[in-house]
């Protein structure tokens, strides 16, 4: 058995984890990913009482299939997610520029109800950043889990990562 410096063991060829730590690892991520799509559904659910639901419901409900999906297999194309984050983030940034005073960010939660569209805008843009976030960390993960299969496949190839970490 071959120890990395990375810490990753390998017998002959790559394992991306090793033992019972790599199984509850990937089984947090499926959890995660199931309580992210849940919340982004309850998001889009939300929306129905907006003044403009079907651009937001549509936003939420993208990152509920890729988080639902993730759910489901254990990853995503890495496409899917940052198609998704980008929208998401460019509009965020666009929607963010509406928000005259940066400090409504700290009073965002202090009522429930929409006491005006400074909070309202505030709100929305982080919701859209939530969105991105967690995108990227789809995309993130699906390119790590490209790598070790990649490595898999091809023993003799460098370890994922590189030698440099």
């Amino acid at each position: 058995m071959i120890v990395r410096p990375s810490g990753v063991a390998a017998v002959g060829r790559v394992v991306t984890c090793a033992g019972a730590a790599g199984v509850r690892g990937r089984v947090m991520f499926r959890v995660f990913n199931w309580a992210m799509a849940a919340l982004f559904g309850l998001a889009a659910v939300l929306q129905l009482n907006d003044p403009d639901p079907a651009r937001w419901m549509a936003i939420y409900g993208a990152a509920m299939l890729v988080a639902a999906y993730a759910g489901r297999r254990g990853g995503v194309p890495a496409w899917a997610p940052l198609l998704v984050a980008a929208v998401a983030l460019l509009w965020g940034l666009v929607w963010s520029t509406d928000v005259a005073d940066p400090g409504i960010y700290t009073r965002m939660f202090e009522q429930w109800e929409m006491r005006n569209m400074a909070v309202e805008e505030a709100r929305e843009t982080s919701g859209l950043l939530i969105v991105g976030g967690w995108m990227a960390v789809l995309a993130l993960h699906g390119r790590r889990r490209r790598r070790a299969i990649t490595s898999k496949e091809n023993p003799s190839a460098p370890a994922a990562g590189g030698a440099g970490r």
